[in-house]
């Protein structure tokens, strides 16, 4: 079996537990979920990665406050906040299903804190 035969199932899977997740996010109030797009400090997500930039500027609550609240509450990592957004890089080895719930976990109980 081909090695691009052998990766075909994980790209899937890992496709599907990525729309599952940014569609959960989609359901938060206030929440928007805004393109990949590289950070103002010029930050960008390595080649292989999946940025989720969540933006929450509708939530009253700036990026910098949700992300202590997410990181006090669960140690769940973001990997940078900004005035107006909450960003997680999902790299390719990363197993989106389970970071993910604990993303979406941290993130719910940061806007309701």
């Amino acid at each position: 079996m081909s090695p691009t035969a052998q990766r075909r199932p994980a790209t899937t899977e890992r496709s599907a537990s990525l729309a599952l997740l940014r569609a959960r996010i989609r359901g938060l109030p206030g929440i928007t979920l805004a393109d990949a797009v590289p950070s103002r400090r010029g930050r960008t997500a390595p080649r292989d990665s999946v940025q989720l930039r969540i933006d929450v500027t509708a939530t009253g609550v700036t990026g910098y406050e949700l992300g202590r609240r997410m990181r006090k509450f669960s140690g769940v990592p973001v990997d940078f906040c900004e005035a107006e957004a909450v960003v997680a890089v999902f790299d390719d080895g990363d197993d989106i299903s389970a970071r993910g719930s604990r993303l979406l976990f941290a993130l719910t109980h940061a806007l309701t804190a």
